[in-house]
C-alpha cells in the first residue's frame, strides 16, 4: 500500500494464488452476514463460510505473551521479570501457573563465561546447589505470588552469579537470609520498639544494680558465716576424736557472731525496704493430656515480671513487623516461594543438612576445577499422559438410534444452541464442508441424547459456557484416545478437541473431563485452578449433595475387596531381622504369624490385621511397614543381600480400579487409574447403559464402552471399563449425580 502497488495484482503477476486459510491474527467475524445472521456459505473462501471459527479461545496479545516465554525456554534463554506481559498471561490464571516455572524462566547459566569472568569452580559448584534447591514453580498458586516468583529467580541469578569466592556465595545466602527472617521496622513500629525498648532496659538496668547491691550485702554474710562454719567444724573434728574443746576456737567464734548477725540483718533491712527486687521460684504440678504429672518451675517477683512485660512487648512488635514485611516486601515474599530446600540453604548453619558438606567441600579446596560443569544439566523431561501403552477403541462409524430431530448448519448456530464459549476450526473443518458438516450435525445430535440422559437444558451443557470446543484445531492430545491425532481436554484452555479420524465417540467422556474439572468454579463462582477436579478431591466443593453424590461415585469406583500389586523391597538387614525373629524357638505372636502364612500375601493379610488402617502413631506405621519388609524376605527367598518380590499387598479396591491399575503397568494413579480417569471412562458406559435403556445409541456421543471390545487372543484381556454389579452400582451413583 505504501508504494502504490495492487496487492492482488502484484500475487497475480507473480503467479501466486491466495492461500484458503488466513493466518489466525488475520480471520475475522465479518460485521455483516449474508443471511440474517447466520453463516450459510459452503465456499470455504467466504467470509460467511458456515463452518468457520465463531471466535478464538486466546487473542492476539496473550497468546504473544505466552509465545515469548515459551521461545526463551526452547532456547535457553534467561526471562526477567520485566520482560513478562502479566496482564495478558494473568488473563487465563491456568496457563500463567503453567507458564510461571522454574524451567521456562531460569534459562542456562554460561559457566564459561562466569569462569573467565574470573569465577572460582568451587564458588560455581555451590551456586549450582542453590539453584538446585529451587522449587520447580511457586509455592502459592496466584498473580502476585508468579511475579514475586519470576522478580526472586532474577535478583538471585544477579546477586550469586556476581561471586567470585566460595565466601562471596555464603556471604549472600546470609543477605538473603537476613531478608527472609530479618527485621525492618516502618516508622510507628520503629517508635513503639523504641519506647519499650527503653522501659526495658530501664527496668533491666535497675533489676540488676539492686541484685548487684542485695549480693554484696548476701555475700559479707556468708563470708562471715563460712567462717564460723570453719571454726565450728575444726571444733567438732576434736570432739569426734575424744580431745577437749580449743578455747581458743571458741573465743573466735563468739567474737564472730555479732558481726554475722548484723550482716543477716543488713540482709533482711534491704529486702524490707525493696520488696519490688524479691524474686523467688514458684513449683506448679499437673497433668497432661495422657494423665501424665509434670513439675514446673517459674521465677516470680515484681520487677522480674515488669522486665518480661516489657521484652514480650519488644517481641510482639517484632513478630508483627516480620510479618507486615512478609506480606509487603516482595524478596520476603520472593524467598518464601521458592520451596522449603531452599529455605533450608539459607538457613545451611542450622541443624543438618547436605548443604553444609558442600561448603565444608567448597572451602576446604576440594573442589579443583569445573568437572562438575561438564554433564549438561538438562530438565527432566515432563510426564505426559501420552506415554501409555493401552489405548481405548474409537469408532470409525457412526450410529444413532432414537433421540429428538437436530438439524444444525453452522459452527455458529452450535456455539449459540449448546451455550458453547466459542468453536473453533482447523484444517479440515477449514477445507472440507462435507467432513465438517458431518462432524458438526453428529456432534449437535450428541449432545442432545446428553442434554436428555442428564436433564439439563442443552445450551448449559458446557458448564453454563466456560467450555469451548474444537474440530481438530488443537495441537496435543489425550492418551486415552491415542495421542494428538485423537479428542482430547485441555485443562488450561477449557476446550475439548474433537478430531477427524478419532474425535467420535469420545465426546461423552471429554465432556465429563470439563464438567468434573469446572464443577468447583461453577459452584463457588472462584477461579478453579487446573487440576481442581472434584471427583479427585470432592473437598473442593461445599458441604452439600453434590459433593455427597461426588464422594458417592468414588466409593462406587474403588472400593472393593481386589488387593492391588505392589513390589516390597527388604534388604540385607531385613533378611537378617527374619531370621532373628522367625526362626527361633519361641517367635513373637506377630513373627510366628509371619511365618505360618503359606505365602507373602497371607503373611501381609496377618499383619494389616494387627496393625489397621488409620493408626496415628508414626511409631506404630513404622512398626509395620518393618514388618512386611520382614514377611517380604522370609517369603521372597531370604537373599541375603536383599531382593524385591511381587505381592497383592497393595489397599483392598474394586475390580474397575483393579483392572485400571493393571492398565498402568502395575502403577497405580499413573494415567489408567487416576480418578478423573476413571470417572470419564464410567460416565461413557453409563451414557451407554442408560441409553440402550430407552431402546437409544449415540455412537458419537461414546462408543465402545464395554469390556467385550478389549479381548485380545495374543496379548490377554483388557478391562478399562467397569462391568457387572460394579458397573451398576457405579451408574447408580452417577444416576445420584
Amino acid at each position: 500500500d505504501a508504494t502504490g502497488l495492487d496487492r492482488d495484482t502484484v500475487l497475480a503477476e507473480m503467479g501466486i494464488k491466495e492461500v484458503v486459510r488466513k493466518p489466525a491474527d488475520a480471520r475475522t467475524r465479518p460485521d455483516t452476514l449474508s443471511t440474517g445472521g447466520e453463516y450459510t456459505d459452503d465456499d470455504p473462501n467466504s467470509p460467511n463460510y458456515r463452518f468457520r471459527d465463531t471466535g478464538y479461545i486466546g487473542d492476539s496479545r496473550k497468546e504473544l505473551a505466552a509465545e515469548s516465554i515459551r521461545e526463551h525456554a526452547r532456547n535457553g534463554q534467561r526471562l526477567r521479570a520485566t520482560d513478562i506481559d502479566w496482564q495478558q498471561i494473568e488473563q487465563n490464571p491456568r496457563q500463567a501457573k503453567e507458564l510461571i516455572t522454574k524451567s521456562n524462566l531460569f534459562g542456562k547459566v554460561d559457566w564459561e563465561a562466569l569462569k573467565a569472568n574470573g569465577m572460582e569452580p568451587a564458588t560455581g559448584f555451590l551456586i549450582d546447589r542453590v539453584y538446585a534447591s529451587i522449587a520447580p514453580e511457586p509455592s502459592a498458586d496466584d498473580a502476585q505470588a508468579r511475579k514475586d516468583y519470576a522478580v526472586g529467580l532474577e535478583t538471585l541469578r544477579d546477586r550469586l552469579e556476581s561471586c567470585k569466592t566460595p565466601e562471596n556465595v555464603t556471604e549472600v545466602l546470609e543477605e538473603l537470609r537476613d531478608e527472609y527472617d530479618g527485621i525492618i521496622f516502618n516508622e510507628r513500629e520503629k517508635a513503639a520498639y523504641e519506647s519499650a525498648r527503653e522501659i526495658y532496659q530501664e527496668i533491666s538496668n535497675r533489676r540488676w544494680a539492686l541484685k548487684q547491691e542485695l549480693d554484696a550485702l548476701q555475700q559479707a554474710a556468708h563470708r562471715i558465716t563460712g567462717k564460723i562454719n570453719t571454726l565450728s567444724w575444726q571444733q567438732e573434728k576434736r570432739e569426734r576424736r575424744k580431745w577437749k574443746r580449743d578455747p581458743d576456737i571458741d573465743r573466735q567464734i563468739e567474737e564472730l557472731r555479732p558481726a554475722q548477725e548484723a550482716a543477716i540483718q543488713a540482709v533482711q533491712d534491704w529486702k524490707d525496704a525493696h520488696p519490688e527486687a524479691e524474686e523467688r521460684y514458684e513449683t506448679q504440678t499437673g497433668t497432661d493430656a495422657q494423665g501424665n504429672m509434670h513439675v514446673r518451675s517459674r521465677l516470680t517477683g515484681e520487677l522480674y515480671q515488669k522486665e518480661q512485660a516489657a521484652y514480650e512487648v519488644m517481641q510482639t512488635i517484632k513478630a508483627f513487623s516480620l510479618s507486615r514485611n512478609r506480606e509487603e516486601n516482595p524478596l520476603h515474599r520472593a524467598w518464601r516461594l521458592m520451596g522449603p530446600k531452599f529455605l533450608t540453604v539459607l538457613k545451611w548453619r542450622s541443624g543438618k543438612n547436605a548443604f553444609q558438606g558442600h561448603v565444608t567441600s567448597a572451602k576446604t579446596g576440594k573442589i579443583k576445577d569445573w568437572s562438575w560443569a561438564e554433564k549438561q544439566h538438562v530438565t527432566a523431561p515432563r510426564s505426559t499422559e501420552g506415554k501409555v501403552r493401552f489405548q481405548l477403541r474409537v469408532a470409525e462409524n457412526f450410529s444413532r438410534v432414537g433421540g429428538r430431530p437436530v438439524e444444525v448448519n453452522s459452527t455458529d448456530e452450535l456455539k449459540r444452541r449448546f451455550g458453547l464459549r466459542d468453536v473453533q476450526s482447523g484444517n479440515w473443518v477449514l477445507t472440507d464442508p462435507e467432513s465438517a458438516a458431518f462432524h458438526v450435525q453428529h456432534a449437535a445430535e450428541a449432545l442432545s441424547d446428553l442434554s436428555d440422559l442428564l436433564g439439563i437444558p442443552e445450551d448449559k451443557l458446557f458448564v453454563n459456557g466456560r467450555v469451548a470446543l474444537a474440530f481438530g484445531a488443537r495441537g496435543t492430545g489425550n492418551a486415552g484416545f491415542g495421542g494428538a491425532a485423537r479428542a482430547h481436554y485441555e485443562r488450561i484452555h477449557r476446550v475439548i478437541n474433537l478430531t477427524k479420524m478419532g474425535g467420535g465417540g469420545a465426546l461423552a467422556h471429554e465432556l465429563f473431563h470439563a464438567i468434573d474439572n469446572l464443577a468447583k468454579e461453577a459452584e463457588t463462582g472462584q477461579p478453579g485452578d487446573a487440576e481442581d477436579f472434584i471427583t479427585d478431591n470432592p473437598d473442593l466443593l461445599p458441604d452439600g449433595p453434590l459433593k455427597q453424590a461426588v464422594r458417592g461415585l468414588r466409593s462406587a469406583m474403588l472400593d472393593g475387596d481386589k488387593r492391588l500389586w505392589q513390589t516390597l523391597k527388604y534388604t540385607a538387614k531385613d533378611a537378617r531381622l527374619a531370621k532373628h525373629n522367625l526362626d527361633r524357638a519361641a517367635p513373637s505372636k506377630m513373627a510366628a504369624a509371619i511365618k505360618d502364612a503359606s505365602d507373602l500375601e497371607s503373611a501381609l493379610l496377618a499383619i494389616d490385621g494387627f496393625y489397621p488402617n488409620g493408626w496415628a502413631s508414626k511409631r506404630v506405621e513404622k512398626q509395620r511397614e518393618d514388618w512386611r519388609r520382614i514377611a517380604a524376605a522370609w517369603h521372597g527367598g531370604m537373599n541375603p543381600e536383599g531382593g524385591k518380590v511381587q505381592a497383592k499387598a497393595g489397599a483392598p479396591v474394586s475390580d474397575f480400579t483393579y483392572q485400571a491399575h493393571l492398565l498402568d503397568g502395575g502403577q497405580y494413579g499413573k494415567y489408567w487409574s487416576t480418578t478423573r480417569e476413571m470417572a470419564a471412562r464410567a460416565f461413557q458406559a453409563w451414557c451407554e447403559d442408560r441409553l440402550s435403556d430407552q431402546g437409544r445409541k449415540n455412537d458419537y456421543l461414546s462408543a465402545f464402552a464395554d469390556n467385550q471390545y478389549y479381548k485380545d487372543p495374543i496379548f490377554g484381556d483388557s478391562k478399562p471399563f467397569p462391568e457387572g454389579r460394579e458397573r451398576e452400582r457405579i451408574n447408580a451413583a452417577i444416576d445420584d449425580l
